[in-house]
C-alpha cells in the first residue's frame, strides 16, 4: 500500500514539475516576442575601428571623441510655422547619425562632425542621405570632415583636416595666384 502511496506521489510530483518547466519555457518565449533584440557585437565596423585609432593619435586629448552620434544631438529644429512642419524637420534627423563628433574637452561644444565613408556611400540612396547630412550641417556651420576608408591613416594629415575645420583663420591654401607677401593678416580689426 505504502508502495502505491510512493507511486503516485512521485507520479504527481513529476507531473508538477513537467509543468513548471512547460510554463517557464512559456515565459522566455514571451519575453523573446516582447523584445526580439539581440547584443551587437561591437560598437564600431573594423573599419571604424581602425580609423579611431588614428584619428585618437591625431587629436592628442585636445578634443573629446563621441562615436555614432544622433544628427538630433548635434542640431535642433528651429520653431517652424507649425507643429507638423516641425515633425517633419525632426523626423529627417531623428534617425540619422554621424560616425564621430569632436568636442571641446572642458565645454562640451561641438567642433567638428566626421564621417568615414566605404563603398556604400556610392549609391544613389546613400548619396542622398549624405548631401542632405552635408547640407544640415553646413546651414549649422557645423564643420563635416569626410574620409574614405583606407587600409590605413595617417594622423597627421587626420591631425591637419581637423585644424583646417576646426580653425580655418589658420588654413591657408597655397596656388599659384597667391604670393606669400601678398597676404596680410589683420591682428585687431576694429582698431
Amino acid at each position: 500500500m505504502s508502495f502505491v502511496f510512493i507511486s503516485l506521489f512521485i507520479v504527481i510530483l513529476v507531473a508538477v514539475l513537467l509543468l513548471a518547466l512547460m510554463k517557464g519555457d512559456k515565459k522566455e518565449t514571451e519575453k523573446t516576442t516582447d523584445y526580439p533584440y539581440s547584443k551587437q557585437p561591437a560598437l564600431l565596423t573594423p573599419a571604424e575601428l581602425s580609423f579611431i585609432h588614428s584619428l585618437k593619435l591625431a587629436v592628442d586629448g585636445q578634443y573629446d571623441i563621441s562615436y555614432k552620434v544622433r544628427l538630433a544631438d548635434i542640431v535642433s529644429v528651429k520653431q517652424t510655422k507649425s507643429k507638423s512642419d516641425w515633425q517633419k524637420a525632426f523626423n529627417k534627423i531623428q534617425s540619422k547619425h554621424v560616425d564621430f563628433v569632436l568636442t571641446d574637452t572642458k565645454t562640451a561644444d561641438i567642433l567638428c562632425a566626421i564621417e568615414l565613408d566605404d563603398a556604400s556611400h556610392n549609391k544613389p540612396a546613400r548619396q542622398l542621405r549624405d548631401e542632405f547630412l552635408d547640407n544640415v550641417l553646413r546651414v549649422t556651420r557645423v564643420p563635416l570632415l569626410r574620409f574614405t576608408v583606407e587600409q590605413s591613416y595617417q594622423s597627421q594629415l587626420i591631425a591637419e583636416k581637423i585644424k583646417n575645420a576646426i580653425h580655418p583663420e589658420f588654413a591657408i591654401h597655397h596656388s599659384a595666384d597667391v604670393v606669400m607677401d601678398d597676404i596680410k593678416i589683420l591682428i585687431n580689426p576694429d582698431k
